[in-house]
C-alpha cells in the first residue's frame, strides 16, 4: 500500500500542476479539491486517514469523473478495501 501511496500522491501533484496552469481540464476548483482529498494521505497503519481518503478521493472521483479516471489504477486499493 506504501508505495500506492507515493505514487497516488506524486500523481495527484502533476494533477494539481496542471489543473493550475490550465494544461489540464478542470481549472481551479478542481485543483483545490483534489488537494483537499490528499490533504490526509494515510501513514502506514493509519486507519482513519485511510477511510478519510478513500472518502474524499471517491467524491472527487465523482465530482471530476474525467479527473477520476486519471487515478483509478492508483486507487483501487482505497476504493474497493
Amino acid at each position: 500500500m506504501e508505495n500506492n501511496i507515493t505514487e497516488l500522491a506524486r500523481t495527484g501533484f502533476v494533477l494539481i500542476r496542471g489543473l493550475l496552469d490550465g494544461r489540464i481540464k478542470g481549472g481551479q476548483k478542481a485543483a483545490l479539491d483534489l488537494a483537499e482529498a490528499l490533504h490526509n494521505l494515510p501513514d502506514t497503519g493509519n486507519s482513519f486517514a485511510y477511510e478519510l481518503t478513500a472518502q474524499q478521493l471517491r467524491e472527487f472521483a465523482t465530482k471530476y469523473p474525467h479527473l477520476g479516471d486519471l487515478l483509478t489504477g492508483l486507487t483501487n486499493d482505497l476504493f474497493y478495501n
